[in-house]
């Protein structure tokens, strides 16, 4: 995909609004993704990343996120 927005992380403010959990909840699964793709803490994680491990389709992620 091209990207020419210049964003490539997901941050948990968007990960709460797209997954409808709270702050907390979202940091929780940010924390299982870097677990997940053997990251060290507080590490980005990519939005190809996320949308891969919570089965969504990142062309929808990114429209709702407006990037």
């Amino acid at each position: 995909m091209n990207d020419t927005s210049g964003r490539y992380s997901i941050y948990i403010n968007d990960v709460a609004r797209l997954a409808n959990v709270q702050y907390r909840a979202a940091r929780r699964i940010l924390k299982k993704i870097r677990m997940h793709y053997n990251k060290p803490p507080r590490s980005l994680v990519s939005i190809t990343e996320f949308c891969d491990f919570m089965q969504l389709r990142e062309d929808e992620v990114r429209r709702v996120l407006g990037v």
